[in-house]
């Protein structure tokens, strides 16, 4: 038998759950700037989107646990572990070139989902960020 929670979620994992999706969704465009970089100016620029994820591929687990401690609704849970699995997809496709390259050709691919993802749960988290507020 499945039982919900009917526990209001905590504020400020809410606020924090909002502040990390938004800096996620910022750190996506910046790679994706990066491999624009790297495919139109120079080769060089490929440094930079490989270096650069270590920087905030940390920011789904953060989510998920803000979003488990935090009490947040489930879909908030399931979408941000989607993100956490479509993040180890990415690295597995970007060094699956040599053994496959239609799995490497997806890379891109799931980056275009990563965001599409990330901007419908910054768009959700806002909902978070005005719970409790009174209207004015």
């Amino acid at each position: 038998m499945e039982t919900r929670s009917t526990a209001k979620p905590n504020r400020l994992a809410g606020r924090l759950y909002a502040l990390l999706a938004a800096a996620l969704l910022s750190c996506l465009f910046i790679q994706f700037f990066f491999a624009g970089m790297a495919i139109f100016v120079h080769p060089v620029h490929w440094s930079k989107h490989v270096i650069f994820v270590h920087l905030f591929e940390w920011l789904p687990i953060i989510m998920l646990l803000a979003s488990i401690f935090g009490k947040l609704p489930g879909s908030f849970r399931w979408r941000t572990a989607a993100l956490v699995l479509l993040i180890f997809i990415m690295y597995f496709t970007a060094n699956a070139r040599v053994i496959l390259p239609f799995a490497a050709a997806a890379h891109p691919v799931i980056g275009v989902i990563m965001v599409w993802l990330s901007v419908h749960l910054f768009k959700a988290s806002l909902q978070l960020w005005r719970w409790g507020e009174k209207s004015r």
